[in-house]
């Protein structure tokens, strides 16, 4: 079964991983916050792929999630001195929806919203 894909997307400071979280206390719904390979994010090519790489991993029972040293999600605004990246497992068992979450830059900038708003 294909899996549905899921963006979110909003500021900094806004709520958007209180909702990542709570999305994620469903069995049927993986996000993941700010995946490891999501750098260009602006590229359509590359939001497959992360969803690809996001769904191939699941398969296999863990998912990529940016922790702290204690092991907790953290967020986007987390010091990167203090987080690591790390393979956290998560069944693939009734997961219907694979979401990623990262902040916009801002909302003036036309390129990070033109793959989303093409189609």
């Amino acid at each position: 079964m294909k899996l549905k894909p899921l963006f979110i997307t909003a500021p900094s400071r806004s709520g958007s991983t209180l909702l990542t979280r709570l999305l994620n206390c469903t069995t049927n719904i993986v996000v993941v916050n700010e995946p490891i390979n999501s750098v260009d994010i602006t590229d359509r090519d590359n939001i497959t792929a992360i969803f690809h790489t996001i769904e191939e991993n699941l398969r296999h029972g863990f998912v990529t999630q940016r922790v702290d040293q204690g092991g907790m999600e953290v967020t986007d605004t987390f010091p990167p001195s203090k987080m690591k990246w790390e393979d956290l497992s998560r069944s693939s068992k009734g997961v219907r929806v694979i979401g990623v979450k990262k902040p916009f830059p801002a909302f003036s900038n036309k390129d990070f919203f033109r793959p989303f708003t093409q189609e």
